[in-house]
């Protein structure tokens, strides 16, 4: 049994698969509150709902970011502290790619865009080949949104995290050019993830939890507590 987790967005997820790709148990968060307290009690319940223990996982999948920076670095380590304490394998994964693979259109390149902070979003792109695989053609970056149209010159498919926010501007910036995944297939899924590392898994192709960090492109927004600063720095 494999876990995968993705806490890249506040709508964080996780699943249970079995080695051939078989869905056992999932939990979704469709809107997060900008912490990740459930996290542990969600694992829990996925768990214990399906009857499941902790020693019948025998390998962590995890998406590595771009993304939220609290949700990245929680959400590895959770994985890395399940993979030591368990002795299984872990397996990260691209953000980006996850999204991009949650819809299939051979004939078009396909954007994955992720809310980063402020006005910035996190974007790639890829296309799926002949093979019915699925190609990158641009890095990972960090854009503002109002300035995505200068770095994308062609049609392109978007997916992303927030439908309702995204779109509207997308279809503003690119006009024709813009063309939209269907709403449910927006919004990493835990279970996309679970499936693109099953195929690494099923190869023994393991990362090296030591050497696996997040990817964050940006810097934390770290910011100063207001209270702390006037009652213990003044």
């Amino acid at each position: 049994m494999i876990l995968s987790i993705n806490t890249s967005s506040f709508a964080f997820s996780l699943s249970l698969l079995s080695k051939d790709g078989n869905v056992l148990a999932n939990y979704e968060l469709s809107k997060g509150d900008r912490n990740f307290n459930p996290l542990l009690a969600s694992f829990d319940f996925i768990i214990t709902s399906g009857g499941f223990k902790v020693k019948d996982l025998q390998g962590i999948i995890v998406a590595r970011g771009p993304g939220s920076f609290t949700g990245l670095r929680l959400g590895l380590a959770f994985a890395k502290g399940l993979c030591h304490g368990l002795d299984i394998p872990i397996i990260g994964v691209s953000t980006m790619e996850g999204m991009a693979n949650q819809f299939y259109c051979p004939d078009s390149l396909i954007t994955p865009v992720l809310d980063s902070r402020k006005e910035e979003l996190f974007t790639a792109q890829f296309r799926w080949n002949r093979k019915s695989e699925l190609e990158r053609t641009r890095y990972d970056e960090s854009i503002n949104i109002f300035d995505l149209s200068k770095y994308l010159k062609t049609p392109t498919v978007f997916i992303g995290n927030n439908f309702t926010k995204q779109v509207e501007i997308l279809k503003q910036s690119f006009g024709s050019k813009a063309h939209m995944a269907p709403a449910h297939c927006w919004g990493l899924k835990s279970i996309t993830t679970g499936s693109i590392g099953l195929k690494r898994f099923n190869a023994k192709d393991f990362d090296d939890p030591d050497l696996l960090e997040p990817c964050y492109l940006n810097p934390p927004d770290i910011r100063v507590n207001k209270y702390l600063s006037q009652n213990h720095f003044s």
